[in-house]
């Protein structure tokens, strides 16, 4: 987990050593581990540990004697309250996989540790992990699962008694669930709306025919592009790949509808990792980006602020989602349950780059 705040670093590193000391019930007197030792532990630098033991030193949570090793004090660490537990199921190897929900989940980890809460992350890829997990469901105050589209996934769903439960990037509003995701349908409309405003007649729609089985928030992309286009009376184009492959050997594709590409001012391209690889390619085919052809993602990762040009994405709110999610779980002793009011969908933001331009004239 990588965190911003450089202040609040130390801090956190603070709490996750106290938070390990509480759960694995370490007697007064044990020895922490050497400071090599929690810097690889904890993915911090070695100033950041320094810092933070210095804290526990002041605190008088840990004593600190030359050459040795640090020592527990438990008496001073009495009034500490056990950090209550939340577990962030991933089914698909998510968090690693995909950036958007490794920064909700960051976000949600980093929240809930000034909370003295912690965020576990359980990874359920097989039938004997997700029992594992549900003979250990009495811990947590809450669980956290992406939207299950996989056998699995809907098995394990069923199977969860706890009812503080939200599902992230919800495919089908209906189900009585909590329910906390981008409304992607506005994002898209949002990001048609303004190529339109922009002069923009012809645009393409550029997608991966085998994602919109496995990501049901693609379809709400593809309705909101066909929706704002209908409604504009502007042809629909859509491209679709049959295969996954497409980010590695994008540039046959494009050139087998080369005829498409040139007849476009604009693509708007289903995820943001698409569009970062259609802004490498599309110039070696001979169409500038955006002098000839204006280029739109979705998703609003990082990697898409530090390309040349400047991605021009639709950013999902991903601060805001992890934020309401905290929040019902938090707030479930205190309100019944509705499906309404504990579900709801987050407009996201269009963020402004340099591959879109104002079109003088209409191709």
């Amino acid at each position: 987990m990588k965190i911003k705040s450089k202040k609040c670093k130390y801090a956190m590193v603070r709490d996750q050593i106290v938070a390990s000391v509480l759960e694995r019930n370490l007697p007064d007197g044990s020895q922490l581990p050497p400071e090599s030792e929690l810097v690889g532990m904890l993915n911090v630098a070695r100033n950041t540990v320094r810092t933070a033991l210095e804290l526990l030193v002041t605190e008088g949570i840990v004593v600190k004697r030359r050459g040795h090793p640090c020592i527990i004090n438990r008496k001073a660490m009495v009034e500490i309250p056990v950090p209550r537990q939340i577990a962030w199921i991933d089914i698909k190897n998510s968090v690693s996989s995909n950036p958007v929900y490794f920064e909700i989940f960051r976000t949600l980890a980093e929240e809930s540790i000034r909370r003295n809460i912690r965020v576990n992350y359980v990874s359920l890829l097989s039938e004997e992990m997700m029992q594992s997990y549900l003979i250990a469901e009495h811990n947590y105050i809450g669980t956290i699962l992406i939207a299950p589209d996989s056998s699995l996934g809907c098995g394990f769903l069923k199977k969860l008694k706890t009812k503080q439960l939200v599902l992230l990037d919800p495919s089908d509003l209906k189900l009585h669930y909590r329910m906390v995701g981008t409304d992607n349908y506005s994002g898209a409309c949002k990001a048609i709306s303004y190529l339109i405003k922009q002069g923009h007649r012809k645009i393409v729609f550029m997608g991966i025919a085998p994602t919109f089985s496995s990501y049901a928030p693609f379809g709400e992309r593809l309705r909101g592009y066909r929706d704002t286009m209908d409604a504009a009376g502007l042809e629909r184009v859509e491209l679709f790949s049959e295969s996954m492959d497409v980010y590695r050997n994008i540039k046959p594709f494009l050139e087998a509808h080369r005829n498409i590409i040139n007849g476009a001012d604009a693509l708007f391209a289903i995820s943001d990792m698409l569009a970062l690889t259609l802004l490498t390619i599309v110039p070696t085919l001979g169409f500038r980006i955006p002098e000839d052809i204006s280029l739109i993602g979705f998703d609003g990762i990082i990697h898409s602020e530090f390309v040349v040009p400047s991605l021009t994405t639709v950013r999902q709110p991903f601060e805001e989602i992890a934020r309401r999610t905290l929040e019902i779980i938090l707030d479930f002793e205190e309100k019944s349950f509705s499906a309404d009011s504990n579900s709801c969908q987050i407009e996201p933001d269009l963020r402004l780059g340099g591959t879109v331009i104002k079109r003088k004239s209409i191709k």
